[in-house]
């Protein structure tokens, strides 16, 4: 949970930036909520009382999710390979993003993004995955010696 949570604010950041970049701050984030909004979340530029939450939830729990599946596939794993098992998950996931799904769950951040903006997108994932799966374990051990 908490690789997934630290993956969250690291890749909100990321698209608050592009989004900032573009003159519209949170329009890449309202574009993950267009599996439910469509036309209407992709064109969103600011907050909206709808859009915006949604897009808010559907990121996280995907990202609390992916989270999960990459905590039990690398969980022994530290350091390097650590971070490099992150970046193969995250080109994984990418991947499937943009091979297997259909396009209704894909054309939001792929379809506004530039190729290079996902590259970033993925790569601060996995970063930020590898960083909070290492907290985790790093806590747990920690509290197993203190106990």
């Amino acid at each position: 949970m908490r690789a997934g949570v630290v993956a969250w604010a690291a890749t909100l950041g990321v698209l608050v930036g592009f989004g900032r970049s573009r003159g519209a701050a949170l329009q890449p984030l309202n574009s993950i909520a267009h599996p439910f909004f469509g036309t209407r979340a992709l064109l969103m530029q600011g907050f909206d009382w709808v859009v915006t939450p949604v897009a808010l939830l559907l990121h996280i729990v995907m990202l609390v999710v992916l989270a999960v599946i990459f905590s039990l596939l690398a969980a022994r794993l530290r350091g390097l390979r650590l971070l490099g098992a992150a970046i193969a998950y995250a080109f994984l996931v990418w991947l499937v993003n943009r091979l297997v799904l259909p396009a209704i769950f894909s054309a939001g951040l792929a379809g506004l993004l530039s190729p290079w903006e996902m590259i970033v997108y993925h790569l601060v994932m996995a970063v930020a995955l590898a960083l909070g799966l290492g907290l985790g374990s790093r806590r747990a051990a920690e509290a197993a010696v203190g106990a």
